[in-house]
């Protein structure tokens, strides 16, 4: 907790997210981007009112800055964990995203299969078929993101759990992080998602997967197999001016935001 704490500190955030005309927004990287664009959309309605959006603390990090009272608003891409909750936090979940697989955007890779991706994460395979060189970017074994992987290839786990004993292979740590690692790595490969491409405009590209192109339309009809569920994490007491954001987000309006980059849109109140 005191760590968290001090990496709000260090970003000038504070150490309390006090009642007044301003939001404190955080947590993970995954939908920074769109919710910059939803506070644009909103303050043209709402100019009164600072919203302030800190770098990535990641899902973990907008738990501890809800029960903290660092943030009036924390981004999860999980649900909530017994402890959390036991804080008296609660989620609202908003939308959903297709997890992609990404390439540097030089390679001319247009496809990828979920046993080609096994082998890569395995060794077995150290180029793409046509001899095309790929660099393995990972996320952190315990990442919501990996976890996804195990649970829609549960045959994939072997060759996770042999790809973080490979000396070498490079962690990134955040979304941000992730995507920047592949754009900047000749043969770069890894996982990110659409709306965290589509709304920093990121010069990645995504793959399709055994075929099927990850879109919202695809993920809606079950045809794409990976998609991140997002939530947004608040105290059982919100402030009036937090509670208009989150209105905002679940409106028409906010709802295009999301449209546009890469969200199927949750209605308020569906889980």
């Amino acid at each position: 907790m005191r760590i968290v704490l001090l990496i709000f500190w260090l970003m000038g955030i504070g150490q309390s997210a006090q009642a007044g005309s301003s939001i404190i927004i955080g947590g993970s990287g995954t939908d920074l981007g769109t919710f910059r664009l939803l506070v644009k959309q909103f303050n043209a309605r709402h100019p009164e009112i600072t919203v302030k959006i800190p770098l990535s603390v990641g899902s973990a990090g907008a738990a501890k800055g809800i029960g903290s009272g660092v943030l009036h608003i924390g981004l999860l891409t999980r649900p909530l964990k017994e402890e959390e909750r036991s804080l008296g936090i609660r989620q609202l979940l908003y939308a959903r995203t297709p997890l992609v697989i990404a390439v540097h955007e030089d390679s001319k890779q247009n496809d990828i299969s979920h046993v080609l991706l096994q082998d890569f994460l395995a060794g077995t395979r150290l180029t793409w078929p046509d001899g095309e060189r790929l660099r393995l970017i990972l996320r952190p074994s315990r990442d919501s993101d990996i976890e996804m992987l195990r649970s829609a290839f549960p045959e994939m786990s072997a060759a996770l759990d042999l790809a973080y004993q490979r000396k070498g292979l490079p962690v990134a740590l955040t979304d941000q992080e992730a995507a920047d690692m592949i754009a900047h790595t000749p043969g770069g490969v890894g996982i990110s998602s659409l709306a965290l491409v589509l709304s920093e405009r990121l010069t990645l590209k995504i793959l399709k997967l055994d075929g099927v192109i990850p879109s919202v339309q695809t993920i809606a009809d079950g045809s794409y197999p990976l998609s991140k569920s997002l939530y947004m994490a608040v105290n059982e007491q919100v402030s009036p001016e937090a509670q208009k954001f989150i209105d905002f987000v679940f409106s028409p309006q906010g709802a295009a935001v999301l449209q546009d980059t890469g969200h199927w849109v949750v209605k308020q109140g569906e889980r």
